[in-house]
């Protein structure tokens, strides 16, 4: 439903007031469509953020994993555990900072954690992740934890600025998007990192 045959572009914009709950970014295509709505539950532990579609369905949820000595996010669909992001605790300092991101869809994993299931990563291959700058996504070679100077990123988000943002404090990306992607799933990745970079 949300993986698209073009390259597409989807303007994040953080609304108003967005850090006291409701509708912390709002999602739309370069017409104006509204694609996506992220919800943020206020005062919630786990900082529970919904990614809602344009009739207000939840499409995925992402929680904060506490008691990390990393920043850790479970991203869940449909009741099961989709991905898990986490922060590298050291990294090549010319990515800056570096988020792993572990895919949970494969014939051992798939449908098998829920949001009671606790999850060692160690034993697995991350395979996709983020570079700080820019904020980039790339697929990583088999064995890697961090792209190669050859990788070509398959999302990439931009900041912008205008008056509005800087006297409301708030923020714009432009994310772009390759095709044969899930945007959904790209859009609350980004999400996330937006934040944690914050």
């Amino acid at each position: 439903q949300y993986v698209l045959s073009e390259r597409s572009a989807l303007k994040m914009k953080q609304k108003f007031w967005s850090s006291w709950g409701n509708g912390d970014y709002q999602v739309k295509d370069l017409d104006d469509k509204v694609w996506f709505v992220c919800d943020q539950k206020f005062w919630d532990l786990n900082n529970e953020r919904s990614l809602l579609d344009g009739n207000g369905e939840v499409v995925c949820t992402a929680l904060e994993k506490l008691a990390s000595v990393r920043s850790t996010w479970h991203i869940y669909q449909n009741g099961f555990r989709k991905a898990t992001i986490a922060k590298k605790i050291l990294s090549t300092k010319s990515w800056g900072e570096v988020y792993m991101v572990y895919v949970w869809d494969t014939p051992d994993t798939l449908d098998k954690f829920t949001k009671d299931s606790d999850t060692e990563l160690d034993p697995y291959q991350p395979t996709l992740c983020f570079t700080g700058w820019g904020i980039e996504m790339f697929t990583l070679e088999a064995g890697k934890t961090e792209p190669t100077k050859d990788s070509v990123p398959w999302a990439r988000t931009q900041e912008t600025l205008s008056w509005r943002d800087v006297v409301l404090d708030a923020e714009t990306y432009l994310l772009e998007v390759a095709p044969n992607v899930d945007i959904a799933f790209a859009n609350m990745l980004t999400m996330i990192v937006a934040k944690d970079l914050d």
